[in-house]
This record gives structure tokens, sequence and C-alpha cells, in this order.
């Protein structure tokens, strides 16, 4: 059978009535990782033409409820793409661009986001349990009830973001940059934050148990009502701190 060009014709890839790229598991029995990402190759590439041309040529990509596992996205641009509700995981994003993305309640477990761009991603709900997202760039992105329960943060910018009852117990948030962080509710019990960048963020009623904050700054930071149980603040800078 000759190698499809696009999705649908004989591929394990077909476009619902919305436009979005689905991974057919029946006609796609096996293992079709090498097919899926020769297509999702071909759909990058007319999503770059599609951002080249300010969607003049091309096509956005749709990947909402798409198989992507395992899947290699290094490198590649898809901002502004859907993979809302997508299944990502252990997919490689290392050093991709994905600004202003769509990815609410989309599981990316154990994905490799290290050094991805993704400034005002929609990550509300995701799955990031032991993703690495060690020198990506978050800036403004929304993480609202996400869950990163082991997660690797080291390095990472999350400056202006909201995380928001988000949940990253035991992750490790070390020289990560949370300043003017919106994480009310949010549980970071257990996790690591030494030296970690936290000026202004509001953490009201945040669960800090066991968390630490060694040589953090927390200039400014509101912690009203935090649950701070065992938590290591020595070295902190605490100056302006609401607790």
């Amino acid at each position: 059978m000759p190698e499809p060009t696009e999705p649908g014709a004989g591929s394990p890839w077909h476009l619902d009535e919305r436009g979005y790229a689905i991974f057919d598991e029946q006609t796609g029995r096996g293992d079709r990782r090498p097919q899926r990402q020769r297509e999702l190759n071909r759909i990058a590439t007319r999503h770059q033409t599609y951002l080249d041309t300010g969607g003049k040529d091309g096509r956005q990509a749709a990947l909402r409820e798409a198989r992507l596992d395992g899947l290699n996205l290094r490198g590649l641009d898809f901002g502004e793409a859907d993979f809302s509700h997508a299944s990502m995981r252990e997919t490689v994003l290392r050093g991709a661009t994905l600004e202003r993305v769509t990815a609410a309640a989309a599981d990316l477990w154990r994905a490799d986001l290290g050094g991805a761009s993704a400034g005002r991603a929609d990550l509300r709900g995701a799955n990031l349990g032991e993703a690495v997202l060690e020198v990506g760039r978050f800036v403004g992105a929304d993480l609202s009830t996400a869950k990163g329960l082991g997660a690797r943060c080291s390095g990472a910018d999350f400056s202006t973001a909201t995380l928001e009852r988000a949940a990253f117990l035991s992750a490790d948030f070390s020289s990560a940059n949370l300043s003017g962080a919106r994480a009310g509710h949010a549980q970071f019990d257990g996790a690591r934050l030494q030296f970690a960048d936290l000026a202004g963020a509001d953490l009201t009623g945040a669960g800090i148990c066991q968390a630490d904050f060694r040589s953090a700054d927390l200039r400014g930071t509101v912690l009203s009502g935090a649950f701070a149980r065992d938590a290591d603040f020595r070295g902190a800078d605490l100056r302006g701190a609401t607790i």
C-alpha cells in the first residue's frame, strides 16, 4: 500500500467533522508509531506554513484528542495549535515552540518539555506527572488544576502563570521563576523550591507542607492561610510577605 500523504485514504489517521486529526486504533493495529510520526511531521510542516503566512496558506494543526504517545516533536513550532485532551504520554517536546497552544486536559505524563517555549499556553487540567519542564518558558501560562506529581521544573520560568488549585506534590521547582504567579489553593507539599523566585506570588491557602523553600525569594509573597507544616524556610527572603 502506498504511504498515505493525508489523514484518511488508508491511513490510521482520520479527520473528524471538526477537522481534528484522530488516530484510529482499529485500522492502526500494531506498532504504528513510525507511520504516525511521518504523518505528524506532515501536519507540522503544514502548520509551519500556516504560521509563516499568517494563516493565508498551510493549515493550522488541530490535534484535539489525538494519540501522540511517544512521538517526537523536538524543536518543532506548534504555536497556537490545539492539543486539548490529546494523549501525549512520554512525547518528546524538548525545545519546541508551544506559544499560546491549547492543551487543556492533555495527558503529558513523563513528556519531555525541557527548554520548550509555552508562553500563555492553556494547560488547564493537564496531566504533567513526572514530566520534564526544566528551563522551559511558561510565562503567563494557565496551569489551573493541572497535576504534576514529581514533575521536574527546575530553572523553568512560570512568572505570572496561573497555577490555582494545581497539584505539584514532590515536584522540583529549584531555581524556577514563579514571580507574580497565582497559585491559590495549589498543592506543593513536599516540593523542592530552593533558590526559587516567588516574589509577589499568591499562594493563598496553598498546601506547602514539608516543602523546601531554602534561600528562596519570597518578598511580597502572599502565604495567607497556607498549610506550611514542616516547611523549610531557612535562608529565604520573607520581607513583605503576608503570612
